[in-house]
């Protein structure tokens, strides 16, 4: 599932691409339901490499990894999940707390883009699980 190609000056384009070592593990958290979610929608611009400093290694999804994953969408985010691990290597966990440790020298992010009423609560675990991280950047 991906979107519609944007029109951009991406660096297919010519732009030099980061090498592995410098760039920053991303870390969605709230990926949402494919082609609905914007976390999704961050998830595959990431996946383009349309942010060539950052790579998404990890998508932490609550909802679709638990009581969601037999609701509406559910489908739809397992098949991306499936093919997403297999193609980029992303690793896809219910929680922040399943994360593994960050490899020293390494540098992350976690970015959360869940829904308006569940962003406290992920920004909350975020800023507890996640001292060891660069950075937290909430999607508004």
């Amino acid at each position: 599932l991906k979107p519609e190609p944007a029109h951009h000056n991406s660096n297919k384009m010519g732009k030099k691409q980061s090498k592995m070592s410098e760039q920053c593990e991303v870390v969605l958290v709230g990926c949402g339901c494919p082609l609905r979610g914007m976390g999704w929608y961050h998830g595959v611009q990431l996946l383009d490499n349309r942010s060539p400093s950052c790579k998404l290694s990890y998508v932490v999804e609550p909802w679709f990894m638990g009581a969601g994953a037999t609701g509406p969408g559910g489908e739809e985010f397992a098949e991306f999940q499936k093919e997403t691990e297999k193609t980029h290597g992303v690793g896809f966990h219910k929680s922040l707390a399943d994360l593994p440790a960050i490899p020293e020298g390494t540098k992350r992010l976690a970015l959360i883009s869940g829904r308006t009423a569940d962003n406290p609560r992920l920004l909350s675990e975020a800023i507890e699980v996640c001292n060891n991280y660069n950075m937290i950047g909430m999607e508004t």
